[in-house]
């Protein structure tokens, strides 16, 4: 997944629950479990907004629903990252529902975690992993992604043509990000260095108004036609990280 320059020194998380018991129950168990330079940090729904205006932390982990009221916390994770350009929502749901993916995702999540499923070291991996600039997602959530959006390819020949907003060696590296390859993978297919399969990458993500690679996938299915054979494989079977 892509890579971003990442500030050095300690993790800011920043907890936000709807109640200020849960959240500092989780700030407890990660603060104890974590053996990286983390700083936690709990506040209530009520208090976030002003929270991360004063002092905005790199990472936001919050739950799908906050007070009881389903998709609070996606309407949260929406405002403050307006407010907060940098931030790094992660998103902690009860269980693996399709919708409630998708619907994290959309509001600019960039992990999501199923409650149901994992536990404390987990939402430490997703920290670290979306602190470096990374996707947390499985390939399950990845696939509902990529299954929502090629569905609309039969619909969007009257969309734009992505050739005509990027070059020809963007598109052939966008092919290759559409079928779930690494920069790896992309620079021995291109025989390139993947430090010019990252150039591109940048380029690609400047022009397309993403800043990685989950959200470029879902742009171009939503938005843009494919232009001649480009963005035509099949969808991909994108590998979870859990490392």
């Amino acid at each position: 997944m892509h890579v971003t320059d990442t500030p050095s020194g300690p993790i800011d998380v920043r907890i936000v629950f709807g109640s200020r018991l849960a959240g500092d129950s989780l700030t407890r168990d990660l603060s104890s479990r974590s053996k990286e330079s983390m700083v936690f940090r709990s506040v209530t729904a009520n208090e976030a907004i002003e929270d991360l205006l004063a002092s905005p932390p790199r990472i936001l982990v919050t739950a799908l629903q906050l007070n009881g009221e389903r998709h609070s916390g996606l309407r949260l994770v929406t405002q403050a990252a307006a407010s907060c350009p940098r931030l790094l929502p992660i998103i902690l749901g009860e269980s693996s529902d399709r919708n409630d993916i998708l619907a994290s995702f959309r509001a600019g999540a960039r992990g999501y975690v199923s409650m149901q499923d994992a536990g404390i070291d987990t939402v430490l991996k997703a920290i670290r992993c979306v602190h470096s600039g990374q996707i947390w997602a499985s390939s399950e959530h990845l696939n509902y992604i990529l299954d929502e959006f090629s569905v609309l390819k039969e619909q969007r020949h009257e969309r734009p043509l992505l050739r005509n907003i990027l070059s020809k060696r963007e598109m052939e590296v966008a092919d290759l990000i559409m079928v779930g390859k690494s920069n790896k993978e992309i620079a021995a297919h291109l025989i390139m260095s993947e430090h010019t399969v990252r150039n591109h990458l940048a380029k690609i993500y400047a022009k397309m108004g993403v800043d990685s690679r989950a959200c470029l996938i879902c742009r171009i299915y939503e938005e843009f036609s494919p232009a001649q054979d480009v963005i035509s494989s099949p969808v991909p079977n994108v590998q979870a990280y859990t490392n």
